[in-house]
């Protein structure tokens, strides 16, 4: 991966989601996206400039899931994505939201609290790499955002992954290439082979991360 480059020590620089300030380089939040040093004055904007970098997650979601399936959404957070899930998977569904960090996963069950709609959503701790409480082959679609650049257990999570996917199910794989504390890039290499197991039904790149849309094969 290239080193991360940018302005020389002592330059006044100018947050990169335009709102403005300007700061000292040693002040700066700092996150390398594709080997690109890129500089806020805080976490906030960070994240601001991370939401503006467009990717195909909703379309994805909103054509490949249908009302009744199970789904599994895997490092799920505090819920993201999870409360669309439920909506898109509708009462006869079910949503298996999954993360490794308990407080994370509190957040979630708070929210659920203010939303009595989404009792179709079962949530567990647990990382991707041993999804105990899930049942081979019970899962129509698989959501993994984020979870693979975060882990040292990229294939076992894989592995995981295809296990509890029905034969034919479905799955979206994102990894982010935007480095910040506890993820890890993913090479190309890397990714082909962590993807080795599906059909590919379509996979992208963009600025802040590699995708793919995966099909499970009906037969091992």
């Amino acid at each position: 991966m290239p080193r991360a480059q940018g302005p020389t020590e002592g330059a006044s620089l100018k947050c990169e989601d335009g709102c403005g300030c300007l700061f000292e380089r040693r002040d700066a939040f700092v996150l390398s996206i594709d080997g690109e040093a890129h500089f806020f004055c805080c976490a906030d904007c960070a994240d601001a400039y991370q939401g503006t970098l467009k990717t195909p997650t909703l379309d994805i979601l909103r054509k490949h899931i249908r009302p009744g399936e199970t789904v599994a959404d895997l490092g799920c957070g505090s819920g993201h994505y999870t409360f669309l899930l439920s909506d898109l998977v509708g009462p006869q569904g079910t949503v298996i939201a999954v993360d490794p960090d308990p407080a994370l996963v509190r957040q979630l069950e708070e929210g659920l609290k203010k939303k009595p709609s989404a009792s179709n959503i079962r949530v567990h701790v647990s990382p991707a790499e041993r999804l105990r409480d899930i049942r081979t082959g019970s899962v129509d679609f698989v959501l993994s955002n984020n979870v693979l650049c975060c882990t040292d257990l990229r294939k076992e999570a894989v592995d995981e992954l295809v296990r509890i996917l029905r034969p034919g199910g479905t799955a979206y794989l994102r990894a982010s290439k935007i480095l910040t504390k506890g993820s890890q890039p993913i090479s190309e290499p890397e990714w082909n082979s962590l993807l080795h197991p599906f059909v590919i039904l379509d996979r992208g790149t963009d600025a802040s991360a590699r995708w793919a849309l995966l099909r499970r094969r009906e037969r091992p």
